[in-house]
Parts: C-alpha cells; sequence; structure tokens
C-alpha cells in the first residue's frame, strides 16, 4: 500500500483530535490479511495497513449486529481459519497496549476525487511508520498521547499535531475570532492535562 497524497482534517471547530487524511493506491482486503492474537485483541498488518478486532470468544458475540468474520489466524508456525462471529471494532490506542507494533487510525480513500474534495473517507488504520511517512509529507509531526487513569495505564494513541513534542493544532489566518478563541483553548487544555503524557515519536 502505497501513501500517494496527505493532509491533515484539524477539526479546528471541534473538541476532536486531528486525523492524518490518506489516498492509497489500494486498501488490502481481508482476505489478504494473517492476524495475530494477543489477550483479546487481534491484528493484522500488510505493507503498512492495519486491521483490528476485540473479541473474548463464543460468549462475546455483540459486536457487528452478530456477522461473521472469517480470518487467517497466525498460531506458532500455523495459520488457521478462523471466525470472529460478532467481534467488536475497538480502538487503535488499546490495541496498542496488546502489541509492539504500534498503530494509528487514520481516514483513508483509493478515490483521487473524493481526497480532493474532503469526503467519502473510510474510517481505517495504518502503521506507526506510514503514518510518520504522510505526516513529513505535509509538515506535520506525530505525537504520542499516553493515557494515564489514576495510575493505570490506557490508551497508548499516536496523534497527527502541529507541535513536534505538544499536542497542538495550528492558529491560522483563515480562523474567525470565534474559532481562533477555541483553538487557543484547546491547545492550552491539552498542554496542561495531567491525565495525559504527551511526548515526541521516535521510530
Amino acid at each position: 500500500m502505497e501513501i500517494l497524497k496527505t493532509k491533515v482534517f484539524w477539526n479546528q471547530a471541534f473538541e476532536n483530535d486531528a486525523r492524518l487524511q490518506i489516498l492509497v493506491d489500494r486498501i488490502p482486503q481481508r482476505e489478504e490479511l494473517i492476524y495475530r492474537k494477543s489477550g483479546s485483541h487481534y491484528l493484522a498488518v500488510l505493507d503498512g495497513y492495519a486491521s483490528y478486532y476485540y473479541w473474548r470468544g463464543p460468549d462475546n458475540t455483540n459486536g457487528f449486529y452478530g456477522a461473521e468474520f472469517p480470518i487467517k489466524l497466525q498460531e506458532g508456525e500455523d495459520v488457521n481459519e478462523v471466525i470472529l462471529k460478532g467481534p467488536w471494532s475497538s480502538r487503535a490506542g488499546a490495541v496498542n497496549r496488546s502489541f509492539k507494533e504500534q498503530i494509528v487510525q487514520v481516514s483513508m480513500t483509493e478515490q483521487p476525487t473524493s481526497f480532493d474534495k474532503g469526503s467519502t473517507f473510510m474510517s481505517g488504520a495504518i502503521t506507526l511508520a506510514k503514518a510518520v511517512e504522510a505526516s513529513e509529507m505535509i509538515y506535520a509531526y506525530m505525537v504520542v498521547e499516553d493515557e494515564n487513569l489514576d495510575g493505570n495505564p490506557g490508551d497508548l494513541t499516536y496523534i497527527v499535531s502541529s507541535h513536534p513534542y505538544k499536542l497542538m493544532k495550528p492558529v491560522t489566518e483563515d480562523l474567525d475570532p470565534r474559532d481562533r478563541e477555541y483553538v487557543e483553548g484547546w491547545n492550552k487544555r491539552h498542554d496542561n492535562n495531567e491525565r495525559y503524557r504527551i511526548r515526541k515519536v521516535n521510530i
């Protein structure tokens, strides 16, 4: 999977984190992927593309309206086909606590027109290395948000930022005064949030 173009949806008028938007030459299909299991998380990586599920077993079948997902699973030296019935989509930040391979949530498309218009993206995930590659194409940065919940580790989430070692959104000239004030307040809140430890990504 090759990244052809990239940009950032900064969410300057909203509380949501910024997100990379990428145009790729192709998105791998599930039939091509080989998953690994760690705890209740399943992760597959192919050419920088990542796919994941959360499934505890036969008593955990309410995700995706109980749909069945046949997958190839690496079990030791063998690759076997198993069926996940009703798994959950989980979150990249939760998956990162279970695997050495780190991933990043992005918006992606194979359609150049959709990319240029900024519409009809699908939510997906890519490896951290691919995300850094994408962010460097537009002189943005990837930072890691290490969540701490009363001393217990929460999600480990990689987010695109306008600053190399802080979680920030850019204050651009085209912002109206209300949005400018909002972004400045958002940056200040995230710079002084004891729940998260923000640090630069090094790979």
